[in-house]
């Protein structure tokens, strides 16, 4: 049995923002593995502890230029990718059965055991993948870890496109196994990052009985 339930929807649609809220995704696994006297973390805890109090996502709509041309090009890079005779299958947002946590992957194979990622960055960036490989996972590593614990997947590849470069600069890729990886520290840093956002739930929704009593 997997640890995660498909929630069958499309990216950014309200159903996909509703099956995230509160929970700690991919995209901003990052601020886990920052410090704890952090800005970013602080943020991200204060985020999603407002998310589960209101029901209401802090990013619902916003669309950045660069996001959007990412969203645009993600089928071309996963169609590259599958010239090699991958089949990469999409899904919608995976929500972890126990732990709030959740993910929308660019796709999986193997039943989950591998899980792909796919980033179209501006061309300086591909670049610099290009020439070192290993920074393009080093510069999600803490992504593709989460995704790994939120699926049981063994491995992952990350895949850098970019079509505006001339054919055999236009894709680079990097399978990781997660061995490889420090996946029981970011697991033990994922639960103290999920203890301090209940920890700041249960301090709003305090305060919130608070400010309901002056009311009255």
């Amino acid at each position: 049995m997997k640890p995660f339930t498909i929630i069958d929807a499309p990216q950014r649609s309200p159903e996909w923002f509703s099956a995230r809220l509160g929970r700690v995704t991919g995209s901003m696994a990052k601020c886990v593995l920052m410090g704890e006297k952090t800005a970013g973390r602080a943020d991200y805890v204060l985020q999603l502890a407002l998310e589960r109090v209101t029901g209401q996502a802090d990013e619902f709509g916003y669309v950045s230029a660069e996001m959007q041309r990412g969203i645009d090009k993600e089928p071309l890079a996963r169609m590259r990718a599958e010239s090699s005779g991958e089949f990469i299958r999409e899904t919608g947002f995976l929500r972890h059965n126990t732990l709030m946590i959740g993910a929308s992957l660019d796709g999986d194979s193997d039943d989950f055991g591998m899980v792909w990622e796919f980033k179209c960055p501006k061309s300086t960036t591909h670049v610099k993948y290009l020439r070192d490989v290993g920074s393009l996972v080093s510069d999600y590593k803490a992504q593709l870890m989460h995704n790994m614990t939120v699926t049981g997947a063994t491995a992952a590849t990350m895949g850098s496109f970019d079509d505006r470069l001339p054919a055999g600069l236009e894709w680079i890729s990097k399978t990781v196994q997660a061995t490889d990886l420090p996946m029981t520290e970011y697991r033990a840093a994922l639960d103290r990052f999920l203890i301090d956002v209940d920890k700041m739930e249960a301090e709003l929704r305090l305060l919130q009985q608070s400010k309901m009593k002056e009311v009255i």
